[in-house]
Formats: structure tokens, C-alpha cells, sequence
């Protein structure tokens, strides 16, 4: 599988490290099992929030149409680390398959009934999905919170006014406020926020992310191997 990670660094950092803890967990020991994927880091593809913004999406399209050419002839599949980018995925032009991450995020949730925070920008929201809520100030909070995590403000120490513990307990509590029982980490780039909203109390179980959602998405898709094993242990006991 060939997987875009986009313009942040950080978003891909967190994927590979995910998959190895959750192969861990899952029991996927053996080298032969663990999945094959390509990470692309690409730094220099525009903002893509920004170019939806700004009308200058085709950009943005061709430079990934540019990446999946070059993808096609050594994979069957390709993932989009990014769920803006999701929008563009009716005008990319390839022969690999799409892991949608939005139809994984929407399998996740289907049983949740109360409301979810939305942890990402207004153009990463998928159209007419009425699972989430959004805040009053949120472009702008969101924001904040993004550019503190891609730009390691936490790295500075918890006195730093624009330290992410500060921005995300402004941010629950206004989500709070509103009815949010769970919370959302739609950015990729947020995933780091995991461990902070557990620190101020909020319940893992109540955190959604979405790297861990791609994650597992990869683990299933690779897992031919590792599920033959359990099968055949199964079958020998």
C-alpha cells in the first residue's frame, strides 16, 4: 500500500508508530506478518486547506495525481493521509484502489450516539455528517492548536502560553459546554493530543483518532498471513 502523509511530517511519524504498537497489542509478532507499506513524506505539496479555500485546489491534485502515477507500479492500493485531501478523491485519476478513511471513520462510530467533538478544520468535515459538532471560535482555536503541535510548542515547556495542554483544556471545556461526550482527533497532525486529553481527565475510550483508525485500516488490509496463523493454531487445538 502506498500511503501520502502531505504536508505536515508529523502525521507520518505517528502512523508508523502506530501500527507497530497496535501489531503489538494485536499479537502480530512475526516479521512475514507485519504490514508493507510505503510512507511518502510530501513536504512540498501545498496546504490543502488552504487551496480549498483559496479556489487553487487543482493544484494540489495534480501534484498528488504526479505521486499516484509514480505509486502505481509498485502498489495495488493507496491511502491519503488526510481528510481534507478527501475531497479532491473524485478528481485523482489512478489505477490503485482508495482506502477511504472517511467510510473507516464512519464504520467507528456508527454505534456512538451522543455528540462528537470535531477535533480539525471546518474543510476536513465530511459533507452533511451530523455525528460531530464544532465550536463558535473554531477555525480559529483549531488553528491555534495545530500549528502548536506541528510546530512543537510542547517542547517548551507547560508555562508556554500556546503550549497544547492549554489550548485543549479551553477546547474541552467549550465542547463540554455544548453537549461533546466524545472527542474526534480528525487532523492527523493531532494525534500527539492523545495523551494530553487522557491527562486532563478526559477517558481514552471517549478519544477517537483518526491515525489509529489508518492504522488498523493498514493492519486489516496486510493481515493475510497473520490471520492463516491464528487460523491454523485454531484448528490445531
Amino acid at each position: 500500500m502506498y500511503i501520502l502523509s502531505g504536508k505536515g511530517s508529523v502525521a507520518g511519524v505517528d502512523l508508523a508508530t502506530s501500527i507497530l504498537k497496535l501489531c503489538q497489542q494485536k499479537g502480530v509478532l512475526w516479521d512475514n506478518d507485519l504490514p508493507e507499506y510505503t510512507l511518502d513524506f510530501a513536504t512540498q505539496i501545498p496546504s490543502v486547506s488552504k487551496s480549498i479555500r483559496e479556489g487553487s485546489a487543482s493544484v494540489v491534485i495534480d501534484k498528488i495525481n504526479e505521486k499516484l502515477k509514480y505509486a502505481e507500479q509498485h502498489n495495488d492500493s493507496y491511502m491519503i493521509l488526510c481528510l481534507t485531501a478527501h475531497k479532491l478523491i473524485p478528481n485523482i485519476k489512478t489505477k490503485m484502489k482508495c482506502v477511504n478513511l472517511w467510510e473507516a471513520v464512519n464504520k467507528t462510530i456508527v454505534d456512538v450516539q451522543e455528540p462528537i467533538a470535531f477535533l480539525g478544520t471546518f474543510e476536513s468535515m465530511q459533507d452533511e455528517n451530523e455525528s460531530f459538532i464544532t465550536l463558535p471560535n473554531h477555525a480559529d482555536i483549531i488553528g491555534d492548536l495545530i500549528t502548536s503541535v506541528k510546530r512543537g510548542y510542547s517542547e517548551l515547556g507547560k508555562n508556554y502560553a500556546a503550549h497544547p495542554n492549554h489550548l485543549l483544556k479551553s477546547i474541552v471545556n467549550q465542547f463540554k459546554g455544548i453537549g461533546a461526550k466524545r472527542f474526534f482527533l480528525a487532523c492527523t497532525d493531532l494525534h500527539s493530543c492523545k495523551d494530553e486529553l487522557i491527562n486532563i481527565g478526559v477517558l481514552e475510550s471517549d478519544i477517537i483518532s483518526i491515525i489509529d483508525i489508518a492504522a488498523n485500516e493498514i493492519i486489516d488490509r496486510n493481515g493475510r498471513l497473520y490471520n492463516r496463523r491464528i487460523q491454523t493454531a485454531s484448528a490445531t487445538v
